[in-house]
Formats: C-alpha cells, structure tokens, sequence
C-alpha cells in the first residue's frame, strides 16, 4: 500500500511541475555561480539554471559571463530554466530608437515590458508612413517616418526594413482596448540584429 501511495504521490508532483513549464525565451546577461548560474534581463528579472548540467553546457558553449545571451528553453515557475530549446550570444542593440515625450493615451488597456521577435517592414496608414515590427501574424508600429530627427537611425531602419532581417525589439508594448498593440515611444525601444 505504501508503495501505490509513493508512487502516486511521484506521479503528481511530476505533473505538477510539468504544468509549471513554459517555452520562453529570454534575453539578458549571462551571471556565473559554481553551483547556480543566471541569466539576469535588463529589467533585473533572473532566470536561474544550474551551472554544470547539460543546460549549463549549452549556454556556456554560446555565451561566456557577462555576456548578452538569447536563451529559447522551457522554464519553470517563471525563474529556472529547466532545458534549452537555443542559445544566441548577442552584440550589443544594432539600434536605439530614443524616447519621445509621453502621451496620455485613454484608450489603453495596460502597458507592458515585452521582448518580441520578427521583421521589420516599412508600412502605410492615414497617420503616414512607418516602421513596424511582424512577428508571427500580429503588427507592431515602432516609428512613424515624420517622428524621425536623426538620418543615422532613419539608415539603420531603412536597411533593415529593405533587407527583411530577422530581429529582436525590446521595449514597451501599448496594448488598447481592442486588443491591438504598438510599441510605446515615451521609452527607448532597442532593436537587435
């Protein structure tokens, strides 16, 4: 009897922490420890795992301390990092788009700190023309041409735009009524290639 109850009780909490697990991917600097290592975002979150593991391994192998690493794995609990799907050491952003004075948008639903990868593209609407970032099927507005001050950042984003490459955009998302988003210029918004 005691063995079934074991056994049943394994069999739960392995349930238990499989339903813990989610797919993510993360970005943030690599922080080594002899045991426990991190993988801490530039918002301060951290993503333990543990140093001499086969997850260890694989982030080692792509990313040394200090570096600036993009981990796709399953993590549990939101905080340890349980296996690695990839990892891609990353240079530093290819491109900063600076803040813009802050405005007080009523139809907004919640603002929130997002990583999302995709395209960029140069687009059309009544507002004019600009750059949003694809990724999967949803749109994301990023700078509208006529917002564009400095020629440097408007090089970067038309050859980024010309050659379709695959980037990562950090910044905050505008999320609206309607389920809709944009990318909130009143903070920087950084674009990795």
């Amino acid at each position: 009897m005691q063995k079934i109850i074991v056994v049943l009780l394994i069999l739960f909490l392995s349930q238990i922490g499989y339903a813990a697990e989610k797919q993510m991917t993360i970005t943030g600097k690599v922080d080594a420890g002899t045991m426990m290592s991190n993988i801490v975002t530039s918002e301060g979150k951290s993503y333990a795992f543990v140093s001499d593991s086969k997850v260890g391994n694989k982030i080692f192998k792509a990313c040394k301390v200090d570096d600036l690493c993009m981990v796709t794995g399953l993590v549990e609990n939101d905080e340890i990092i349980q296996s690695v799907i990839s990892v891609k050491k990353m240079t530093k952003a290819y491109l900063i788009i600076p803040a813009t004075e802050k405005r007080d948008d009523k139809n907004i639903k919640e603002r929130k700190r997002s990583e999302l990868n995709g395209v960029i593209q140069l687009k059309h609407n009544p507002a004019g023309r600009y750059y949003g970032l694809v990724s999967g099927k949803k749109e994301y507005t990023l700078v509208y041409v006529w917002a564009i001050n400095d020629n440097d950042l408007s090089d970067k984003l038309e050859m980024l735009a010309d050659g379709r490459a695959k980037v990562t955009v950090k910044g905050t998302l505008r999320i609206w009524n309607d389920g809709s988003a944009s990318f909130d210029n009143s903070a920087p918004i950084e674009i990795y290639k």
